[in-house]
């Protein structure tokens, strides 16, 4: 049991989404109430109302912790799922993504709201295009790590050289110098050129996955395929095996019947 749990833990801590569910067993419907009690459960405590967000879940205090993981197997509970295998090792892993995400989404509210504010004290029109201008910068990000991601698509965003994040960062707000827009600074670029990549990854992933399912449909189809031709041929064969014994039958009593004449 010792071992089972060691090899869990491993496991877990270095998987993707896909062989976790393989571990735990669950289906996809029951892995996206585990996602969302898991995120609702952390933003409560430390999300709405702000707190400060804990960095990792062994950061969190023993007894916090506890309340967290009783809270969660409660409201898995009501969603109709019973059990929560390792619950210790798969809350810390789930967590640890959650409390990452929210400190990600902080960070761009925060910078959003800072570059709205000097965006307002630069330009009348502000209230009525500012909305406009951030999709323009987001697309600009997304061009630039777009590209960059299709050359290295398993690099992560600590992977990205220096060199080249600042190459975006002066290609974007050059862009945006060109068409009207105040320059962005540092914090928010970084954040949105991040959470590009990370949108990048998350598309290319579902179609890598989605070209996979089709070649092994393809693949399944052709093997159907030639069971039913093998089938057909079996069926080909033995028809022809009963023909050419009637016909052998016929000549046989053609000559016996010569023979008695």
């Amino acid at each position: 049991m010792r071992l089972t749990s060691i090899l869990f833990r491993a496991i877990v801590l270095d998987s993707k989404v896909s062989e976790i569910l393989t571990i735990i067993n669950f289906t996809s419907k029951q892995w996206d109430i585990f996602k969302k009690v898991t995120d609702y459960t952390a933003k409560s405590r430390y999300f709405d109302p702000p707190t400060e967000i804990p960095r990792t879940w062994i950061k969190i205090e023993a007894p916090e912790r506890e309340a967290i993981t009783s809270e969660v197997r409660q409201s898995l509970k009501e969603n109709g799922i019973t059990r929560l295998p390792e619950p210790e090792d798969l809350l810390r892993w789930r967590m640890n993504r959650v409390l990452k995400n929210m400190r990600r989404t902080r960070k761009a509210i925060e910078a959003r709201e800072k570059y709205i504010l000097e965006h307002k004290a630069t330009r009348l029109d502000s209230d009525v295009h500012i909305s406009a201008h951030m999709n323009t910068i987001y697309r600009f990000i997304r061009v630039h790590i777009n590209a960059y991601a299709q050359e290295h698509p398993n690099h992560t965003w600590t992977e990205i050289p220096e060199q080249t994040r600042h190459a975006i960062f002066i290609g974007v707000n050059k862009q945006l110098l060109e068409a009207g827009i105040p320059p962005v600074k540092r914090d928010l670029m970084e954040h949105r050129m991040e959470m590009a990549l990370m949108y990048w990854k998350v598309r290319n992933n579902r179609e890598v996955e989605f070209e996979t399912e089709g070649v092994q449909k393809d693949t399944d189809a052709k093997k159907r395929g030639r069971m039913k031709n093998t089938t057909e041929d079996s069926d080909d064969d033995a028809v022809h095996k009963k023909t050419g014994e009637r016909q052998r039958e016929r000549k046989k009593k053609i000559v016996k019947g010569v023979e008695m004449v």
